[in-house]
């Protein structure tokens, strides 16, 4: 796993100017296994999630799966539906704490130019928003678009980035938050506990009584 990772960290740097040791590198199996963990680690309850809309609704699931609550922003077919830094805006709250970032968009195709990334970026830094830049098809762009990692960009390095085969995050806040939720459902499971072992020895009592009812008599 090692020279896998190290060999991410040099795609990264070599196809999107991405500066990541290997060691900040987490590989999973697939990037829907990497949406999960990375909002098991960072959504509490009630948080909010602005995504991107028209979107992959896997980031919705994902998102009320723990708890937070999805925030659609739209996007208009005279912006060629970028996601603009204004719609992202007039929907903060005090409870947003990420901004998911996918372009090239699926399902619309639309690539968010570079100018308008940077001005996501200042917005994002400002009210101190994690951004989940799924680029995904960021090699599937017609000629006329480029691509801009908004991880490239003063105070974004810290942030979530997706590709085909790579997952970049902040280990130490990931790793705090899983294992908030690891302790979580470890005490829930003590708690049911008890009642399952209950409704276990009660289905025993059940079948037992069941098949005591179907025995034939003794013959006389």
């Amino acid at each position: 796993m090692p020279p896998l990772r190290q060999a991410i960290a040099v795609h990264l740097r070599d196809e999107y100017k991405l500066d990541y040791g290997a060691d900040e590198i987490v590989v999973t199996a697939g990037v829907q296994e990497s949406i999960m963990l990375c909002m098991l680690g960072l959504v509490e309850a009630g948080d909010e999630v602005l995504i991107t809309s028209p979107r992959f609704t896997s980031y919705d699931t994902a998102v009320i799966l723990c708890g937070g609550v999805p925030v659609p922003v739209p996007t208009y077919e005279e912006d060629d539906f970028a996601l603009m830094p204004k719609e992202i805006e007039a929907r903060i709250t005090p409870r947003s704490k990420i901004l998911v970032l996918v372009t090239p968009n699926n399902p619309t195709g639309a690539v968010t130019p570079p100018e308008v990334i940077k001005e996501i970026a200042d917005l994002a830094v400002r009210h101190n928003l994690i951004v989940f830049s799924d680029g995904i098809y960021a090699k599937l762009i017609y000629e006329g678009s480029d691509h801009l990692s908004i991880a490239t960009l003063p105070g974004l390095k810290a942030h979530h980035h997706l590709q085909r085969l790579q997952q970049n995050l902040r280990h130490d806040r990931l790793a705090r938050g899983l294992h908030r939720r690891a302790r979580a459902l470890c005490a829930c499971a003590h708690r049911t506990a008890p009642h399952a072992e209950h409704q276990h020895q009660h289905a025993v009592a059940v079948r037992r009584a069941g098949r005591a009812h179907r025995s034939p008599r003794s013959g006389g």
